[in-house]
Parts: C-alpha cells; structure tokens; sequence
C-alpha cells in the first residue's frame, strides 16, 4: 500500500466518523432535546396563562361592570362570576322580576357583599331613548362603568330573506 492510498483510506475512514458523530448527534438532538424543549414550552406556557389569569381575577375586584341581558343566562353567570372575584355589579334587563331575582343570587355569589355594591336598572336596549336615558341614570348614581358586557338577545324567527329590513336596524342600534 502506497502512503497515498493509506491516507486517501484513513481521510475516507475519518470522514465516515465523523460523518457518523454527526448523524449520531442529529439523533440525540432530535430524540431527546426536542422533545425537553416542547415539555418546557408547555410548562411555561401553562404557567404564563395562570398568572394571567390570576392576574385578571386580581383585576375587577371593586371595578364597576355593567351588563346587559344580567337577569338570565349567560349574563347572570357572568354576573354571578364577577360579583365572585371582587366586582361592583350592575345587571340591566327589560322585567323587573328576574332582575330582582337574578341580583338576589349575584349578591349570593360575592366575594365580600359588604364592600361590593349589587344594582339593577329596568331596561329596554332596543330602545335607544330608554338606553340614554338609563345610561344618564347609571353614571349619576354609580359613576362610569369600567366594563360593559353585552349579553342580552333577541330572536326573529324566520327565514333571512324574509325578515323586515326595521329588524336589522334594531338589530344594529343595540350592538353599537
């Protein structure tokens, strides 16, 4: 064998090797580092989202929320929800029965009703004089609210292009 071919062979030899560290780090990297790195972008992940939220839950306590729609259903288990971590509470709704029942249970739910307040205010949203009018009435009793939760709802049954054009526009003056 010539000192040629003998370093040619031991350049080729070296080459496979670290030809095949290389593959061997590629497998290391991708069976176990990979893998680590997901399990701690998740933790962080997991972690962030519960001091965000521990920090929203710190949030509301003694700020005032208005929502509308607060006598049933998703407005009075928010409501119920809010007066639960520390919020000033008033729900807004057109019978006067369910919201004397509904702020009964939200009163129930708070965190420290003595330092919380709990109102209702009678309420037509389709209607938009009622709605300045209640509006005038809220913030001279409890001041501007710092949240305002739109739950209340309505149903016009019927098909889409069947239904009278007046029903868009209500439909459009509660929302903005």
């Amino acid at each position: 064998m010539t000192l040629t071919n003998y370093l040619l062979h031991t350049f080729d030899s070296t080459k496979s090797r670290i030809t095949h560290f290389i593959e061997l780090q590629t497998l290391i990297t991708a069976y176990l580092l990979v893998p680590s790195l997901l399990i701690l972008i998740s933790f962080l992940i997991t972690y962030f989202w519960r001091y965000i939220r521990l920090q929203c839950s710190k949030s509301v306590e003694g700020r005032l929320v208005l929502i509308t729609g607060g006598s049933s259903g998703i407005g009075k288990a928010l409501a119920c929800k809010y007066a639960e971590l520390g919020a000033n509470v008033i729900i807004v709704a057109r019978t006067e029965s369910k919201l004397q029942n509904a702020l009964d249970e939200i009163e129930q739910a708070a965190k420290d009703s003595n330092k919380q307040t709990f109102a209702y205010l009678k309420c037509d949203v389709t209607n938009n004089q009622n709605v300045e009018e209640v509006m005038s009435e809220l913030i001279d009793l409890h001041g501007c609210p710092d949240t305002i939760i739109n739950c209340h709802g309505a149903a016009y049954p019927g098909y889409f292009m069947q239904q009278e054009h007046s029903i868009f526009e209500v439909g459009f003056i509660c929302v903005h």
